[in-house]
């Protein structure tokens, strides 16, 4: 592995990492989902308004919402009790099912993002560190 991550020539003081550039390169979009997680989860937490709107927008939310509530008034219509109490119910009850889990589903993602965002700022900072002959370490992750 000394050529992925530097050389191993005794001439040189100072070896550095030559991955690190591509490295960058290729970590550097995780980091930045990473960072956009972080914000929808403090937006979400914080009570944002846009924290809300993105996760009432994320895939699939109001189309189980709008699928779920016309299976559920449909069914109602069917058996002559649309306007029932029932039926208010039913839709109040798997409102507040549905949104719960994806909630809970969106905090999930987002965590997970978040954690691969660190994740690769992690392997991108070891990658910039350069070490010279005496095993020193000095911080170089360069962004």
């Amino acid at each position: 592995m000394g050529s992925l991550l530097g050389s191993n020539s005794s001439s040189s003081s100072t070896t550095s990492n030559q991955a690190y550039g591509t490295l960058k390169n290729l970590l550097t979009g995780n980091i930045n989902t990473g960072n956009t997680a972080i914000s929808a989860i403090s937006s979400l937490l914080n009570g944002n308004t846009s924290g809300l709107n993105n996760y009432e927008n994320s895939a699939g939310y109001q189309n189980t919402m709008k699928l779920g509530s016309q299976a559920i008034t449909g069914n109602a219509a069917a058996s002559g009790l649309l306007n029932s109490g029932s039926t208010l119910k039913a839709l109040s009850n798997y409102g507040q099912t549905t949104a719960q889990q994806y909630y809970n589903n969106y905090l999930q993602n987002q965590m997970g993002l978040a954690g691969l965002g660190l994740q690769s700022a992690g392997i991108l900072g070891s990658a910039g560190s350069t070490t010279n002959q005496s095993g020193k370490s000095k911080s170089g992750l360069g962004l």
